[in-house]
């Protein structure tokens, strides 16, 4: 004989059990991910010749806050010039994680300009959004690399003594894509990489293979090819109406307790339960009615633009950047691919009024990029052609990456943005040294990661200043560490990255670094940790 379910106990049981639930994964859409356990994604672009820290930091003070020249004054015991006085902005608010470390709201920066000469106003509408980080050090001196010492394999270098001692290394965004946390079912492309410039894509592989022989990674160059090996073959959408399924969730439960109203056994205090829920379920159901996730929508077959260095054309070189942005974005919101990187070489400046193309070249041709980065600062023209090419980068690759990615994912509200991690970050830092490496970071990756936070890791008050042509530079914590925050962040473990019970990632030797600087400086001892102040409990 059946059991009958009492009346109550129905009422505890839906408003406890069905009502309390959120909207059920096993009823999502594709392409439905919202909230925290749906996938993750990291996209990092990557350039060249460092940035000047006057031009990438903050160096105005809203109420509050000084710049470093009033802050140590007079300080330091430097020949002809002051330590630690190099007119940005510094922080005084402690990490509550670290009271060694300073930080402050990115947003306390925000001005019509921007944050920064280089972090400019086309990134206003993201701070919130975004963290940026200071005092992040290779431990060797690498000097250039083909790019992929930023994601961590510091033997990319022009130094011998670093090729030597710096054993190749996988970098971080391959460890991603060969990662079945990330990748839970085999995926249409572990990794995308695109190159504009040089066909380097700043990133190396072992094949997912622990300890296998590491190699170079080129990017996709012709954004042509991408389109044909992803979306070519993928079907468009008809436009049929969708009926989101977890409407019919809802519409079987309205019947059960519309049905259940109307006995006459329901009393009034039963009734008020009732009618509380169903007005619970009117607010979901409102929610999922109003809720438009951006579409699959496989792009158009795009023009064939090889974007090799002798792409010479700044209007192709502008198309071929912004087909570049337009793929990855789309690869990602069709869940073809959840690692993208672009290593851009080569891109546009119009310090001399006109836009021009300009190639990173290592051997330093006059008027590259390279060239303006090392004559900067003994011409007016380099240096305003300099600033052009990190500010186009900042408009139309970073902040256009965003922008396409801040476009609805869940129905928590958020965005394939706040879902994902996008870094900025270069091969080198300022005065072509590995200190210090310009580094900024945007989305939350489903809560993983704080934002709206400029966090300074640079030793103000121990550290001694290494005056430089431009600057000073001042010991911070090592870059080991941002690698294993960004995988940390992307839900892998230490015991899915770290070799031969080493803790951290990536090779620890200390090459060359600047006026023989004590190693301590660095708290190597906490070398395997994540960066403090970026990741959530």
């Amino acid at each position: 004989m059946a059991r009958r379910i009492g009346r109550r106990l129905f009422l505890q049981g839906a408003g406890g059990v069905v009502l309390g639930l959120p909207v059920l994964a096993s009823l999502e859409p594709r392409g439905f991910a919202g909230g925290p356990t749906g996938p993750k994604r990291f996209l990092a672009v990557l350039s060249c010749s460092g940035q000047i820290n006057k031009q990438w930091y903050p160096i105005h003070t809203p109420p509050g806050y000084q710049l470093t020249d009033a802050v140590f004054a007079g300080q330091g015991n430097c020949p002809n010039r002051p330590c630690k006085q190099e007119g940005t902005t510094f922080l005084n608010k402690s990490l509550p994680e670290d009271s060694r470390y300073k930080y402050a709201a990115l947003t306390d920066f925000k001005t019509d300009t921007g944050i920064s000469t280089i972090l400019n106003e086309s990134l206003n509408p993201f701070l919130e959004k975004m963290t940026l980080l200071r005092g992040v050090d290779f431990l060797s001196t690498v000097g250039h690399s083909g790019g992929s010492s930023y994601l961590g394999n510091y033997s990319d270098s022009t130094s011998a003594s670093v090729q030597a001692a710096c054993a190749p290394t996988a970098t971080i965004d391959e460890v991603m894509a060969y990662s079945d946390k990330v990748y839970p079912q085999q995926a249409a492309m572990r990794a995308l990489h695109f190159s504009c410039g040089w066909q380097d894509a700043g990133s190396a592989t072992n094949y997912g293979i622990p300890g296998g022989p590491v190699e170079l990674v080129n990017g996709y160059q012709d954004p042509l090819t991408v389109w044909q090996k992803l979306f070519m073959d993928l079907m468009p959408d008809t436009g049929t109406p969708k009926v989101d399924p977890n409407l019919s969730f809802l519409n079987a439960v309205y019947e059960d307790y519309h049905r259940l109203a109307k006995s006459p056994r329901l009393g009034a205090h039963d009734l008020q339960l009732l009618d509380r829920h169903i007005g619970f379920l009117s607010d979901i159901e409102s929610r999922i009615k109003g809720f438009h996730p951006a579409e699959c929508t496989p792009p158009g077959e795009p023009p064939s633009i090889n974007a090799w260095h002798l792409l010479t054309d700044p209007d192709q070189l502008a198309k071929a950047m912004g087909l570049m942005i337009d793929l990855s974005v789309a690869a990602v919101i069709c869940d073809l691919t959840r690692v993208v990187t672009i290593h851009v070489t080569n891109a546009l400046q119009d310090g001399d009024g006109t836009w021009q193309t300009s190639l990173h070249n290592s051997a330093d041709v006059p008027s590259d990029w390279h060239h303006y980065a090392h004559d900067a600062f003994g011409s007016a023209s380099s240096m305003d052609n300099l600033v052009a090419l990190n500010r186009w980068i900042t408009t139309e690759v970073y902040a256009r990456l965003l922008a396409q990615l801040d476009v609805p994912e869940g129905i928590d509200g958020s965005t394939f943005l706040d879902n994902s991690l996008v870094v900025w970050g270069n091969e080198l830092s300022l005065s072509h040294y590995n200190i210090t490496m310009p580094t900024v970071l945007a989305g939350g990756l489903r809560g993983s990661v704080k934002t709206n936070r400029y966090i300074d890791y640079c030793d103000w008050q121990n550290g001694e200043g290494n005056p430089i042509e431009h600057g000073i530079l001042i010991p911070g914590l090592p870059h080991n560490r941002f690698l294993v925050t960004c995988m940390q962040a992307m839900g892998l473990t230490p015991a899915d990255y770290e070799q031969g019970g080493v803790p951290g990632y990536a090779s620890q030797e200390i090459v060359d670094p600047p006026n023989g600087w004590d190693s301590t400086w660095w708290d190597l001892p906490h070398i395997g940790d994540p960066l403090p102040g970026v990741l959530t409990p």
